[in-house]
């Protein structure tokens, strides 16, 4: 994630458009958004990748559930982002970006072996790359970052193949 932040910062700058006042964070600081993030990442891939990807695993390929749980994922912070005063469109294109995370995600567990803690470093990734872009993530393209993510997500699906996602598995449980 911090790779395709950088991308999508650097699709700002092609575009002529850069964050203004760009926040450093401390280490202290990076550690401590690091430790929040983690917390909350346990409980949600606990519950995504540990217990809901087994049950939706049953007669789908990886990607489908991936599709299913990156809806569901996306559909549940709607709600909070319109709270919090996000537009429409703003909305539209971070969901989308949370469908094509999740099957980053889905990848990443499948081909470690099913391991949540690495799904949920991932996500910890994720949050914490939003957290440090300048300005809380609040300055930068949706859509540019959607299209990175829809990218490697599609790239990764044609590389591992369509049922399992884990092709070239790493990590434990290799068999």
């Amino acid at each position: 994630m911090p790779i395709v932040f950088l991308l999508s910062y650097g699709v700002l700058r092609l575009g002529g458009r850069a964050p203004p006042n760009v926040q450093v964070f401390s280490v202290p600081e990076i550690v401590a958004y690091f430790l929040m993030f983690f917390v909350g990442a346990i409980g949600e891939e606990l519950g995504w990748q540990g217990y809901a990807y087994a049950g939706l695993k049953t007669g789908r390929s990886a990607p489908a559930v991936a599709l299913i749980i990156g809806v569901i994922w996306g559909l549940r912070h709607v709600i909070p982002f319109a709270e919090m005063g996000r537009s429409a469109e703003w909305i539209f294109w971070q969901c989308l970006g949370a469908i094509a995370m999740r099957v980053i995600i889905v990848w990443l567990f499948a081909s470690a072996g099913q391991s949540v803690p690495v799904a949920e470093l991932f996500h910890v990734s994720i949050n914490l790359s939003w957290g440090v872009f300048p300005i809380f993530g609040s300055f930068f393209d949706r859509f540019a970052l959607f299209l990175i993510l829809a990218l490697v997500a599609a790239a990764l699906v044609a590389v591992s193949g369509t049922s399992t996602l884990a092709r070239f598995r790493f990590g434990r449980n290799q068999a």
